[in-house]
């Protein structure tokens, strides 16, 4: 959220962006990556059994900050014939568990989105 000045709270307490901040402190990194993964994985089995159909047909998936992965690695488990990406900054990325149903990529969206039948954000 921005404050009237265009600068964020987090930003005005600690003098830089969360993801920044979070790039060097691997701890918080770690934190706020379970923690949004935790979210994930308490809707993906929903969304999967009660909307795997939207899946059919589709060959590529790519999730921009798509953190660690958990949402993804779910649905190419579900669906081992999407070809699965995540999208996330290179901090985070780095400590994603290693997955050989998807691939990560380290980059930043605003430069760099990989190509796929459909492009979102599920979170983590």
């Amino acid at each position: 959220m921005q404050g009237k000045a265009g600068i964020s709270a987090f930003e005005r307490l600690y003098g830089e962006r969360m993801w920044t901040y979070a790039s060097k402190q691997p701890e918080l990194n770690g934190i706020f990556n379970n923690a949004v993964a935790g979210g994930a994985r308490s809707v993906v089995r929903a969304l999967i059994d009660g909307y795997g159909d939207v899946f059919q047909g589709l060959t590529s998936l790519v999730d921009i900050g798509g953190g660690i992965g958990t949402t993804l690695q779910s649905i190419a488990k579900a669906f081992p014939h999407i070809n699965c990406t995540v999208l996330d900054l290179p901090h985070v990325v780095e400590t994603a568990p290693s997955c050989p149903e998807v691939e990560f990529v380290a980059g930043d969206m605003f430069s760099f989105i990989p190509k796929a039948d459909v492009v979102g954000n599920y979170t983590n």
